[in-house]
């Protein structure tokens, strides 16, 4: 969002409210299918990647006016990798990292922003559960091992296979709670992309990212109807399928993972990242937030 905000960068959104734009420029029934999502995954999806190629592709950016900063954003394309028992990627998605650097090449720049593993997961199963894939009274743990609920949250694991194809000079990875916390973060983020860091997000004021979608206590996690999603053992268990991981993903990546200390307290007690100060910290140093906005519809 940050990114689409600022005057200097171009990032497209699929326009599936501009009919007259799309039909002018996707003649056919299934073109005009595939442009209609919000999000692009061109990469991430055979179809699209077929059905369009590369100069579809390029229709996507037909709106730049001189921006100086060209990129995309989507949920589906850092997982890359199969992870037993949680989800299998196809070689397609396998290649997602190689495809990209082949296409695009290896100057791109790559940003991953990563929310706690676990709420992730939550919120990902809300997401599905409120467009009907899973019954109205369904809990997590009956569903966690589809759609790639847990699967996703494999940080460190799918970043090593990124990590394996660019270099990591060229990679920004931050989590989401210190984004929506810290101006501090944005202005390192922009200042990675060779962006003006001035610039001020507009959803720093308006308290986007504030929400979560659920509510965790003692108890486990409940819906906002009061409905239970995922009682106290299945946290735990939650803990314990992503602890090594987040290990793996401190260890690798100069991350402050300290919002997270309330499910992985001994990975994220200390921050790792060098010479920066807690998220807390940042978030004592940061505006007021006074417009809480839900963030239950992104779950990435």
């Amino acid at each position: 969002m940050v990114l689409r905000e600022h005057p200097l960068i171009y990032m497209p959104r699929a326009p599936r409210w501009y009919r007259a734009w799309r039909n002018a420029l996707t003649t056919t029934p299934r073109l005009r299918e595939v442009w209609h999502y919000k999000d692009l995954d061109f990469f991430g999806n055979p179809a699209r990647y077929h059905t369009l190629g590369l100069d579809g592709y390029g229709r996507y950016f037909a709106r730049v006016r001189g921006e100086r900063l060209i990129g995309e954003a989507g949920v589906g394309y850092l997982p890359c990798v199969t992870i037993p028992s949680w989800g299998k990627v196809s070689a397609f998605h396998a290649a997602t990292p190689d495809r990209i650097a082949h296409d695009l090449g290896m100057h791109i720049k790559v940003i991953a922003v990563l929310r706690n593993p676990i709420d992730r997961a939550v919120s990902a199963f809300l997401h599905h559960r409120r467009r009907k894939r899973f019954p109205t009274d369904a809990r997590l743990a009956a569903y966690w091992h589809e759609r790639g609920i847990m699967h996703t949250g494999f940080y460190a694991t799918h970043l090593a296979r990124w990590r394996a194809v660019f270099p990591p000079q060229q990679f920004f990875v931050v989590t989401s709670e210190e984004m929506f916390a810290s101006p501090t973060a944005v202005r390192r983020m922009l200042e990675f992309l060779g962006a003006p860091p001035a610039f001020a997000p507009d959803w720093l004021n308006r308290g986007v990212g504030t929400g979560t979608g659920f509510i965790r206590s003692e108890a486990g996690v409940m819906d906002h109807q009061g409905r239970l999603i995922a009682n106290a053992g299945v946290v735990a268990r939650l803990r314990e399928i992503y602890r090594e991981d987040v290990e793996r993903l401190g260890r690798a990546w100069p991350l402050d993972l300290s919002a997270w200390a309330v499910d992985f307290p001994a990975v994220c007690s200390v921050s790792t990242a060098t010479g920066t100060s807690s998220s807390a910290e940042r978030r004592r140093a940061a505006p007021s937030i006074n417009t809480p906005d839900d963030r239950s519809d992104g779950y990435h």
